[in-house]
């Protein structure tokens, strides 16, 4: 676990500089990343739709929360609420979650044996684009909410 919480801590230098909401417009790597994370975040929103009977919402929630009971799952989840500043991301919890089932993803009993649908927006968020999600009022319907510099844009899951 040292040299994981040692990966760790160059995670949160390298999210500490970055810069935020820089681009205009989604570019052509960061929409390569936004559809790779769409389409495995379906596989996996209809897996637990069909596996658990859960609505996309509450499955797109399930697999935010995809390690949870992991050791790295809790080290990440603290060290990215205390020491990185999401300066000008104008959000900071939706990345932070992301980023925490990234790294937890692999040792969750549900969805390990799923391609990671957090990889792709943490290498987004690598590169400026804070991420967010959005569902509509009967939770059959789930977005990916991505940050430009005056604006926001909204990518439908499902």
């Amino acid at each position: 676990m040292e040299a994981m919480e040692f990966l760790v801590d160059l995670l949160v230098l390298r999210l500490n500089d970055v810069r935020w909401r820089t681009y205009k417009r989604i570019t052509p790597k960061a929409n390569k990343l936004i559809q790779e994370h769409l389409a495995r975040m379906r596989k996996v929103i209809a897996f637990l739709g069909e596996s658990k009977g859960m609505l996309p919402d509450d499955a797109h929630g399930f697999a935010q929360a995809a390690g949870s009971e992991s050791r790295l799952y809790e080290i990440v989840l603290d060290k990215l609420f205390k020491e990185v500043i999401f300066i000008r991301s104008g959000v900071r919890e939706p990345i932070i979650f992301a980023i925490t089932a990234c790294y937890g993803w692999d040792y969750d009993p549900d969805l390990a044996h799923l391609p990671n649908p957090w990889f792709p927006l943490l290498q987004l968020c690598l590169l400026g684009y804070p991420i967010s999600s959005d569902s509509s009022l009967d939770s059959k319907s789930v977005s990916l909410v991505v940050g430009l510099r005056d604006s926001l844009r909204e990518f439908k899951i499902v």
